[in-house]
């Protein structure tokens, strides 16, 4: 990188203001016109001055930029208070800088940010978008020409959900205590370095298929940019490059310079590709170098390309495979790629995102885990799986359990489940009951279906069984002092002797079984006419039978 760059850079570390969160009322301003926006109008080519103003005027701010273009020598925003800079979308709204150096200077507040817009500086700028005190570039684009450096920083700063393209210098540059880039595109020559302090990039594409030489990530302890070690997490990422045997092109590298100095880089779940040098491991003059991957592919040779100094290169899980990338520029993965669910299990949280902004959490390969692909972008499965369970037989009249445990659909989204009986009614849900009214042979059918149209079908068969027959008690008589009767089944009989004309005052429960039964009766009866009733309960279905009854005399 060419040196008065890191001039720059140091006299820069001066203006990073302590961040304190801004507590005053927000105020709107509505520059160019946008629709829908109630605030204080700016002109168009009163933006910059604007922005001067507000540094100071005691609230939050929001910039409400209309479609157009805006152009000034340059802009600047470094104050506590907290400002929202939101265009239209980029592509729709543009800022251009015409001067050298710095282009555009954000921050002073972390909670400030810059979203929907596309920063164009000046031809021989510097430096495209400087952020400060933890500020943050969202859903833009920053377009550099030359060697120009697009977004830096030497405090902290975040990127995310934009495309930084710097075709003949460093798409990203960290200089300070923390930079963090998630769910962009990075080109240039150096997709993103780090000189001091610490860069995570995740779920990110660096794109380095312009220049023949080059690095994705340049992790570089001893450098004009600072002193000590320096450290990368890295995860998610697909770097790529045109030149697969070059030797002056790094997937990611890992440099240290001089005594005290360093570099640690760790890289996981990712996949490099049409570069001649993968991993690079270089420590100088006394200093370390370390890489660290994890579940990563890259390169078709059993190690590195480049290991040198003090330091290590430790890889776990590698992948030598080829990741089949739909192609033609197009580096989502296609259907079959290894990379699929081939991520670390486990470790994305819940609502994470690819680099299109599309769920994480897809099941690619239709085994129903979600486990992150390897790479910038998640596959997002198509296959849905449907599993129908019930019991095997059941009566007729009794409710069976159907369950599609095991089924599940690709995407987090909840799943809809349908059930189609072949009584020709239906039931919605994961576990239901239902009852079928006649014997023989019926069916249940499963539609298990997700959100985009995927589904997919089960079925489970019951047999169902006529409904036992109820007991029968018949035969009932008395005949010296013993009770007669005969049961179709085991059962419990109730028995109930009265004097006609009067209530039952005797009730007794016996145990009978099928066929022939005789009871004694336990107590002497006076003499006179009476009436015995007798009702029989199933031991096996508790059904009752119909009540007999019989007259007796006692003399």
């Amino acid at each position: 990188m060419p040196s008065r760059k890191y001039t720059l850079l140091a006299a820069a570390a001066a203006c990073a203001a302590l961040a304190i969160p801004a507590t005053a009322s927000a105020k709107d301003f509505c520059v160019g016109g946008p629709a829908a926006c109630s605030g204080t109008p700016v002109a168009a080519a009163g933006l910059k001055a604007a922005l001067d103003a507000a540094q100071s005027n005691g609230t939050d701010d929001r910039f409400i930029l209309a479609p157009g273009t805006y152009t000034a020598d340059e802009f600047a925003y470094q104050s506590l208070e907290r400002m929202q800079l939101i265009g239209a979308g980029a592509g729709k709204t543009t800022i251009n800088t015409t001067g050298l150096g710095f282009g555009f200077k954000f921050g002073g507040n972390p909670a400030s940010a810059i979203s929907g817009v596309t920063y164009h500086p000046a031809a021989d700028a510097e430096i495209g978008l400087f952020l400060t005190a933890g500020a943050t570039l969202s859903h833009s684009r920053v377009d550099v020409d030359d060697d120009g450096w697009g977004v830096v920083t030497t405090d902290q700063g975040t990127v995310a959900d934009s495309v930084i393209d710097a075709p003949k210098g460093a798409a990203v540059v960290t200089a300070g205590t923390d930079m963090t880039v998630r769910r962009s595109t990075l080109r240039g020559m150096y997709g993103a370095t780090v000189g001091k302090g610490h860069l995570a990039v995740s779920d990110t594409l660096i794109d380095l298929r312009a220049n023949p030489y080059g690095i994705g990530v340049n992790a570089a302890g001893g450098t004009n940019l600072g002193s000590g070690i320096v450290t990368a997490d890295l995860d998610r990422l697909t770097i790529v490059g045109g030149t697969p045997s070059g030797t002056d092109i790094a997937g990611i590298a890992s440099q240290g310079d001089g005594a005290g100095n360093g570099a640690a880089v760790k890289l996981r779940d990712s996949v490099i590709s049409g570069i001649g040098i993968p991993v690079a491991r270089l420590g100088r003059t006394g200093a370390t170098a370390t890489v660290t991957t994890d579940r990563s592919s890259y390169g078709a040779s059993a190690g590195p390309s480049f290991d040198s100094g003090p330091g290590k290169l430790t890889e776990h899980n590698r992948l030598i495979v080829s990741p089949q990338f739909v192609g033609n520029g197009d580096f989502h993965l296609a259907a079959g790629s290894p990379l699929i669910d081939a991520g670390t299990p486990g470790s994305v949280p819940a609502g994470a995102l690819d680099r299109d902004g599309r769920p994480r959490a897809s099941d690619g390969n239709g085994d129903c885990a979600r486990v992150s692909d390897i790479g910038a972008f998640e596959y997002q499965g198509t296959k849905v799986k449907a599993v129908a369970h019930a019991a095997a037989t059941v009566a007729a009249g009794k409710p069976v359990a159907f369950s599609a445990a095991g089924s599940c659909v690709p995407g987090p989204e909840a799943a809809t489940i349908r059930w189609r009986f072949d009584d020709g009614t239906s039931a919605a849900g994961a576990s239901v009951a239902h009852a079928y009214a006649t014997p023989g042979r019926h069916t249940a059918t499963l539609t298990v279906s997700d959100a985009h149209g995927h589904s997919a079908q089960a079925s489970a068969a019951v047999t169902v069984t006529a409904p036992p027959a109820p007991p029968q008690i018949t035969r009932l008589r008395v005949r010296h002092g013993r009770v007669h009767f005969r049961l179709s089944q085991n059962a419990t009989v109730t028995l109930r002797i009265a004097k006609l004309g009067k209530r039952p005052r005797t009730t007794r429960k016996v145990t009978g079984h099928q066929g022939a039964n005789t009871i004694r009766l336990r107590k002497t009866l006076k003499p006179g006419r009476y009436r015995l009733t007798a009702t029989a309960t199933a031991t096996a279905t508790g059904q009752h039978s119909k009540k007999l009854g019989t007259r007796f005399t006692v003399r």
